[in-house]
């Protein structure tokens, strides 16, 4: 099996070194295609990998869990927007998912990254009467 690019391991919502919520970052300059997405997550291990590529205005996302593709992750949301601040400064970054367009908003200090983001409208359903 051939290693890809490398894959950014970052725990969201940490105290310092201790705690949060990791995620898998890949940031590449074109998605890989979705099988690869899907077996690279699995391999991961972790609840979501997140997957970034420059668009002309900002950058496309997809998350994948080790099942399968999900809408949005947040805490995966925050740890690419540490990593893009690492790699291209502070700011805010716009992404594109499957479902709608938000912003992240990132800085990166001494190694350590802090992220904010704007979440996708959400809805809600009563679920079906079998679960």
């Amino acid at each position: 099996m051939q290693t890809i690019t490398k894959i950014h391991k970052v725990a969201a919502f940490t105290a310092g070194e201790q705690g949060g919520n990791p995620a898998g970052v890949m940031i590449r300059s074109a998605l890989p295609d979705e099988s690869a997405m899907q077996r690279i997550a699995a391999e991961m291990g972790y609840s979501e990998t997140v997957f970034a590529a420059p668009t002309g205005d900002g950058w496309r996302v997809r998350y994948f869990s080790p099942d399968g593709e999900v809408p949005f992750c947040g805490h995966a949301t925050i740890a690419l927007g540490a990593v893009l601040a690492q790699q291209n400064g502070d700011g805010v970054f716009p992404l594109t998912t499957n479902h709608a367009r938000v912003t992240v908003e990132a800085q990166s200090k001494g190694g350590q990254g802090s992220a904010a983001l704007q979440s996708p409208a959400t809805a809600s359903a009563p679920a079906p009467a079998a679960l």
